[in-house]
């Protein structure tokens, strides 16, 4: 029914980047169906919902006629170490509610453990996020992630993060790295490599 979902911030009131959001939520329905987005969706649908200040994590599943909202308190996950995986068949252009291509790579893995997936001999995003790594001096995210984020977008036009292609094999040139989504800014969660 829902093929598609986006997450959102919302903290103090504010619905973090909701045009970005929601103009990807409308390029996602065109590509996926060539249909355009028909839904009325404001920051107050989302607002409405909370009642108090902390940081939520909203997600809306919908297609091109429909929305469901689902909220709830953020909890950071705690990652104590990051795994490279090689999948060359993986594949994740929308935001799709189905993400068995992840699951069948992070179900054995321990909730401290995330992969990043190497395709093609490049790194390219984790199970829940881009990524950017660490090399002393500045970020770097993958020039062809599995998915183009909306934080990534943002971090990129305001030059905190430089796209690159990062080859597996120069993984050891960097010190860290970290995991960036809708939830998650630059270096608010980072790992040592």
């Amino acid at each position: 029914m829902f093929p598609l979902f986006e997450t959102i911030k919302v903290q103090h009131q504010k619905v973090f980047l909701f045009e970005d959001h929601l103009a990807r939520m409308k390029h996602s329905v065109k590509t996926l169906s060539g249909r355009d987005l028909c839904i009325d969706l404001t920051e107050n649908h989302i607002l409405q919902e909370i009642q108090n200040k902390d940081l939520h994590k909203c997600r809306i599943l919908y297609n091109e006629k429909e929305y469901q909202i689902e909220l709830s308190t953020y909890n950071k996950r705690h990652i104590e170490k990051i795994v490279c995986i090689q999948d060359e068949d993986l594949s994740y252009p929308l935001k799709f509610t189905n993400k068995n291509c992840f699951l069948k790579h992070t179900k054995d893995l321990p909730a401290t453990i995330e992969p990043i997936f190497v395709v093609d001999g490049l790194l390219t995003d984790s199970s829940y996020s881009n990524i950017a790594l660490w090399n002393g001096s500045e970020w770097h995210t993958p020039k062809d992630p599995l998915f183009f984020g909306v934080r990534r977008n943002v971090l990129l036009n305001n030059s905190k993060i430089i796209e690159k292609e990062i080859a597996y094999k120069d993984i050891h040139q960097y010190e860290k790295v970290s995991l960036i989504n809708a939830m998650l800014d630059l270096e608010e969660l980072q790992i040592e490599l």
